[in-house]
Protein backbone atom coordinates (compact mmCIF):
# COMPACT_ATOMS: atom_id res chain seq x y z
CA UNK A 1 0.00 0.00 0.00
CA UNK A 2 1.27 3.43 -0.89
CA UNK A 3 0.46 6.85 0.47
CA UNK A 4 -3.23 7.63 0.34
CA UNK A 5 -4.17 4.05 -0.51
CA UNK A 6 -6.75 2.34 1.65
CA UNK A 7 -8.43 -1.02 1.42
CA UNK A 8 -12.13 -1.25 2.22
CA UNK A 9 -14.75 -3.94 2.09
CA UNK A 10 -17.92 -2.68 0.49
CA UNK A 11 -21.27 -3.07 2.22
CA UNK A 12 -23.85 -5.47 0.76
CA UNK A 13 -25.75 -4.02 -2.16
CA UNK A 14 -22.86 -1.95 -3.53
CA UNK A 15 -21.70 -3.32 -6.89
CA UNK A 16 -18.43 -2.33 -8.57
CA UNK A 17 -16.95 -3.45 -11.87
CA UNK A 18 -14.44 -5.86 -10.32
CA UNK A 19 -17.07 -7.82 -8.38
CA UNK A 20 -17.90 -10.43 -11.09
CA UNK A 21 -14.20 -11.16 -11.55
CA UNK A 22 -13.64 -11.59 -7.82
CA UNK A 23 -16.69 -13.85 -7.54
CA UNK A 24 -15.26 -15.99 -10.36
CA UNK A 25 -12.07 -16.43 -8.34
CA UNK A 26 -9.99 -14.08 -10.49
CA UNK A 27 -7.73 -11.38 -9.08
CA UNK A 28 -9.69 -8.14 -9.11
CA UNK A 29 -9.17 -4.55 -8.10
CA UNK A 30 -11.47 -1.57 -7.96
CA UNK A 31 -9.55 1.65 -8.23
CA UNK A 32 -11.80 4.45 -7.13
CA UNK A 33 -11.95 7.78 -5.43
CA UNK A 34 -15.40 7.63 -3.92
CA UNK A 35 -17.46 8.68 -0.98
CA UNK A 36 -20.56 6.90 0.34
CA UNK A 37 -22.91 9.13 -1.66
CA UNK A 38 -21.11 8.23 -4.89
CA UNK A 39 -21.06 4.52 -4.02
CA UNK A 40 -24.84 4.50 -3.62
CA UNK A 41 -25.20 6.03 -7.10
CA UNK A 42 -22.94 3.52 -8.94
CA UNK A 43 -24.64 1.49 -11.67
CA UNK A 44 -27.99 3.20 -11.22
CA UNK A 45 -29.82 5.54 -13.63
CA UNK A 46 -28.25 8.43 -11.66
CA UNK A 47 -24.72 7.27 -12.59
CA UNK A 48 -24.05 9.59 -15.55
CA UNK A 49 -20.96 10.80 -17.41
CA UNK A 50 -21.54 14.42 -16.40
CA UNK A 51 -20.49 13.45 -12.86
CA UNK A 52 -16.98 12.52 -14.05
CA UNK A 53 -14.13 14.85 -13.19
CA UNK A 54 -10.96 14.94 -15.29
CA UNK A 55 -8.82 15.57 -12.20
CA UNK A 56 -10.15 12.41 -10.53
CA UNK A 57 -9.61 10.35 -13.69
CA UNK A 58 -6.06 11.70 -13.95
CA UNK A 59 -5.35 10.89 -10.29
CA UNK A 60 -6.70 7.34 -10.72
CA UNK A 61 -4.66 6.81 -13.90
CA UNK A 62 -1.51 8.09 -12.22
CA UNK A 63 -2.04 5.82 -9.22
CA UNK A 64 -2.60 2.82 -11.49
CA UNK A 65 0.53 3.60 -13.54
CA UNK A 66 2.58 3.84 -10.32
CA UNK A 67 1.14 0.54 -9.10
CA UNK A 68 1.97 -1.21 -12.37
CA UNK A 69 5.48 0.22 -12.40
CA UNK A 70 6.07 -1.12 -8.88
CA UNK A 71 5.07 -4.70 -9.78
CA UNK A 72 7.82 -7.18 -10.58
CA UNK A 73 8.29 -7.88 -14.29
CA UNK A 74 6.59 -11.02 -15.60
CA UNK A 75 8.77 -13.68 -17.20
Amino acid sequence: RGPGVRQHRLPPGIFVDSLPFARAGLPALTLARLDWQTLRRLHTPNDTADDLAFSSALAAGTALAELLAALPAAD
